[in-house]
């Protein structure tokens, strides 16, 4: 389930230059007209935006773009409307996306289109294995999935796990209360790094991965762990880096998104990721051992000689535990390409449910089935609930 996403309207014309120092209106959509045009910039009137504008006190940030472009709240003039001053230009084009930080947005965790999307992921037979619900940032943004179910009398065995999404920083303030009725945790990073910022987000993936994995949840870690893959048959030397430190951190699982679901090779990502963590994996133990945690100078670990780099790489994907996550799409959800994305190694496929329409769902959730038990393999699939759209 996507969760809530936040976005300006439409424009009037042309894109719109935003200079560094200038003074913006910036408010809900007066009638269908009121597009963004020089000096005003609009979000449509849905709930959550109504919420998001409301939300906001002179001194909050908004970042705009994936915090290309980020304005500052100098006044609050009424519940939907704000004056801005731009800290961060850029040009600004329709429908791009709008993210607030410091911000704990008062709306429900579950949209209209969210709520039909968690109807159908639970009455699929049989189950999906896991629900992710998006921009968590509190317990009862759970509990909204957990009353579906309830309410639609799913029994407790065929209940999927619950998944949060973390992406934003709220929520790394009320982790206990989310993980308390969670029985996995995504490390979201893509939306998590617009919010935190990119340079806190590695220090946030250790934290969130050790405290989930202390409360026995099931951990993935995601976002542009092979984004090269989109275009390039081979991962780079960072992105390799950042599986391996992430298998060292504790993760259970690695996920691929648009490299899976709409790259010129998915089947090259899946066995790119599944290679990298096996490595990493074989040499935990070690690396643990001859770099323990410790802030001593007068402690001596063991050492492991500098040629033990020089090993054989691990091959056998059969001892991998780390799970492959692949996100579905038109690259990769055909009947060709299902048991090849199998064969490559992916044990949990991701279905996108903002990309759910024209049967496609209820096309390729059977095929997932059908070559997962022909071949023999375990294989379980994530739902992905929407959530909130802002525009």
């Amino acid at each position: 389930l996507q969760g809530p996403k936040f976005r300006v309207a439409e424009l009037e014309g042309e894109p719109v230059q935003l200079n560094n120092g200038d003074v913006l209106e910036f408010g809900i959509c007066k009638d269908d007209n009121d597009n963004i045009r020089p000096g005003r910039i609009t979000m449509k009137p849905t709930i959550e935006q109504k919420a998001l504008v409301r939300a906001c006190q002179a001194g909050t940030t908004l970042l705009i773009e994936d915090g290309i472009m980020e304005v500052k709240v100098i006044e609050k003039c009424s519940e939907t409307e704000l004056k801005v001053q731009v800290t961060r230009g850029g040009k600004l084009k329709a429908r791009k996306g709008v993210n607030v930080p410091d911000v704990e947005i008062d709306c429900a965790a579950l949209t209209e289109k969210d709520i039909e999307d968690a109807e159908y992921l639970l009455q699929l037979d049989p189950p999906c294995e896991y629900i992710c619900v998006s921009f968590a940032q509190k317990g009862q943004d759970l509990q909204e999935l957990i009353d579906i179910m309830d309410r639609l009398e799913i029994p407790a065995e065929k209940r999927p796990k619950i998944c949060p999404k973390i992406e934003k920083p709220q929520a790394l303030t009320n982790i206990d209360g989310i993980i308390a009725k969670s029985q996995a945790l995504m490390v979201a990073r893509g939306d998590l790094g617009v919010e935190l910022g990119v340079y806190r987000v590695p220090f946030a993936q250790k934290l969130l991965i050790a405290r989930a994995k202390q409360a026995g949840l099931f951990v993935i870690t995601a976002t542009q762990m092979v984004e090269s893959m989109i275009e390039n048959p081979v991962p780079t030397r960072a992105e390799v880096s950042d599986l391996a430190n992430a298998v060292f951190d504790g993760t259970d699982a690695v996920m691929l998104s648009g490299e899976a679901a709409s790259g010129a090779y998915p089947v090259e990502a899946v066995m790119a990721e599944a290679s990298a963590v096996r490595e990493a994996e074989s040499v935990k133990r070690r690396l643990r051992r001859a770099c323990p945690p410790t802030e001593s100078a007068k402690l001596m670990p063991p050492r492991l000689h500098v040629n033990m780099g020089n090993k054989r790489q691990e091959t056998d994907d059969s001892l991998r535990k780390t799970k492959v996550v692949a996100s579905l799409g038109p690259a990769s959800w055909s009947e060709e390409m299902i048991p090849k994305m199998i064969e490559a190694g992916t044990n949990i496929f991701r279905l996108n449910c903002s990309h759910r329409r024209g049967g496609d769902f209820e096309r390729v959730y059977p095929l997932i089935r059908k070559y997962a038990a022909e071949m023999g393999k375990k294989v379980e699939v994530l739902g992905d609930l929407q959530g909130p759209k802002f525009r």
